[in-house]
């Protein structure tokens, strides 16, 4: 009964093509849908409000499968602060390009800011790996 198909949301293009499990997409503007797929926090540490679009995806890295978080924000200013309570949280070292740590599991975790974009690379399995997806991401 819907007489035109919509498009794709636009910050889905931002995504890299190479590994990423399409069925795994989910795009959300609610912050409460960031942890359905990578749990790392109770609160809203990334200030994601109605006005921000995400997207969660899973890549294919044998053995791990690297979850990749993009949130469009309205402007650079509110990313470049989401970036920082995310550093904060896992006692990051902040600075110019994207910044990475090893966690308990042995995986990895980084996390850029590219303008308004804010991109958070999950379960990596080496600071490699996760380089390639920041690298890959669509700027």
């Amino acid at each position: 009964a819907i007489p035109a198909e919509g498009g794709l949301p636009a910050i889905l293009d931002h995504l890299p093509g190479n590994g990423l499990i399409h069925e795994s997409i989910l795009y959300f503007k609610h912050y409460i849908w960031q942890n359905s797929r990578y749990y790392f926090a109770d609160e809203n540490i990334l200030g994601i409000e109605g006005d921000c679009e995400a997207v969660l995806a899973r890549y294919d890295l044998e053995p791990h499968q690297p979850v990749c978080l993009i949130v469009k924000y309205p402007d650079g200013s509110r990313a470049a602060r989401a970036a920082e309570n995310f550093e904060l949280a896992f006692e990051m070292d902040g600075g110019t390009g994207p910044s990475i740590i090893r966690i308990e599991d042995e995986t990895w975790i980084g996390v850029e800011r590219i303008g308004p974009l804010l991109v958070i690379v999950f379960n990596a399995p080496d600071p490699d790996a996760l380089t390639e997806i920041l690298n890959r991401i669509n700027r």
